[in-house]
């Protein structure tokens, strides 16, 4: 919700609400706590977020560090990208060092604007691409920088992914 809104809330909640709600006991609580959790939301400090440029540099350094594996058996990734980008991924395969998301259950894929946070994702993307990585594929398997905590990240290693692997194209809402 935007601040404005926010505020335009919090007038009404103080203005308009029956004086009796707030008088006394158990309304006036609901009252100053509502009031209390709208200004909170607010006046919320926002934490800047880190350039896109140290976090592809700080990326890049991990990714140099970190070791890369053999996958014992065949594992289902995702890439969010554009539309045109995800076609060309399925006419001539994904290059080298490629990152995907390490892990997205089935159905319905989040939107755009969640992608793009959750992942640290520099603009919003049109289309998610299912790629199943063969058995045998290196990767290197890291945590996602510049997005929300907790989402892992797989980076594609040495050999180009064959354009058979890329499984299903889907746009994003």
């Amino acid at each position: 919700m935007g601040a404005a809104k926010m505020l335009a809330m919090a007038t009404v909640l103080v203005t308009i609400l029956p004086e009796n709600l707030l008088a006394g006991g158990y309304g006036r609580a609901v009252g100053r706590g509502a009031a209390r959790g709208l200004v909170r939301k607010v006046f919320r400090p926002t934490k800047p977020r880190p350039s896109l440029l140290r976090v592809l540099r700080i990326d890049q350094l991990r990714d140099a560090q970190t070791k890369a594996i053999r996958l014992s058996k065949p594992r289902r990734v995702y890439r969010f990208t554009t539309l045109q980008q995800a076609k060309a991924y399925k006419r001539h395969g994904v290059p080298p060092g490629t990152h995907f998301t390490s892990g997205a259950g089935p159905g319905r894929p989040p939107s755009a604007s969640l992608t793009k946070e959750r992942y640290g994702l520099p603009r919003k993307r049109g289309a998610r691409v299912e790629v199943e990585l063969p058995a045998g594929t290196q990767v290197k398997v890291n945590k996602v920088l510049g997005g929300q905590p907790g989402y892992g990240e797989v980076k594609t290693h040495y050999k180009r992914v064959p354009p058979i692997s890329v499984k299903k194209i889907i746009r994003l809402p």
